[in-house]
C-alpha cells in the first residue's frame, strides 16, 4: 500500500501596504525630540547656572591678582632703574626736573594702586546674609553659623549667587584699582619721557 504525502499548506500573502499620499507623509525627524514629560536635560537648571557663575567671578579675581602683581612688579623695576639713571634733580634744567619728578610721583602712585588691588579683601559694603565672610574672618563660632548654614543648605543656589554677587563686588573693587594703576603709569611714563628728551 503507497503512503500519501500530506498537502502543502498554503503560504499566506500580506496586501500591499499603500503609499501615502503626497504632503500627508510625517518627517521621521517629528518625534525625535523630548516628549512633553522629559526632564530637564543634564546640567541644566538655575543651580548649575549659579554654580558655573561663581566659579567664572573666581577664576576673574584669581587673573585680575595675577595681572596686578606682574604689573607691579614691572613697574617697580623701572621705577629703580629711572631714579638710578636721573636721580641728580640739581644738575638739570627746571623744566626737565619738574617732569622727571612728575612722571616718578606718577608712577609711584600706580604702584601703589597695584598694591591695593592685591590686597585681600574679606568683606564688601553690602555681604549678603550667606556669604559667611565677615563672619568666618572676625572668629565667629559654629554655633553662630549653624543657622546659616542650614539655610544655605535648604537652597544651594541662593547661597552661590549672594557668593558670587560679593566675590563680584570684590572683582569689580580690583579691577578699579588695575584701571587706575595703569593710567597713573600712562601719564607717569609720559612725564618721565618728555623729560628725559627734553
Amino acid at each position: 500500500m503507497m503512503a500519501t504525502s500530506a498537502p502543502p499548506v498554503p503560504v499566506p500573502v500580506r496586501a500591499p501596504t499603500p503609499a501615502p499620499a503626497r504632503g500627508t507623509g510625517t518627517c521621521p525627524c517629528a518625534n525625535s525630540g523630548p516628549g512633553p514629560h522629559s526632564g530637564p536635560a543634564p546640567g541644566a537648571g538655575p543651580d548649575f547656572v549659579a554654580e558655573r557663575l561663581l566659579k567664572v567671578v573666581r577664576e576673574e579675581i584669581s587673573r585680575a591678582d595675577t595681572k596686578a602683581s606682574v604689573m607691579m612688579t614691572g613697574a617697580t623695576a623701572a621705577l629703580v632703574l629711572l631714579v638710578g639713571r636721573d636721580g641728580r634733580l640739581p644738575d638739570m634744567p627746571a623744566a626737565r626736573a619738574v617732569l622727571l619728578l612728575t612722571g616718578t610721583v606718577l608712577w609711584t602712585l600706580g604702584i601703589a594702586m597695584f598694591v591695593a588691588a592685591v590686597l585681600p579683601r574679606t568683606r564688601t559694603s553690602v555681604d549678603g546674609y550667606l556669604t559667611f565672610f565677615p563672619q568666618l574672618t572676625g572668629g565667629a563660632s559654629a554655633e553662630a553659623l549653624l543657622p546659616r548654614v542650614a539655610l544655605a543648605g535648604r537652597d544651594t543656589g541662593q547661597w552661590a549667587v549672594e557668593q558670587a554677587c560679593a566675590l563680584g563686588r570684590i572683582l569689580g573693587a580690583k579691577y578699579r584699582w588695575l584701571r587706575w594703576g595703569v593710567g597713573c603709569l600712562a601719564a607717569g611714563g609720559c612725564c618721565a619721557l618728555a623729560g628725559g628728551l627734553w
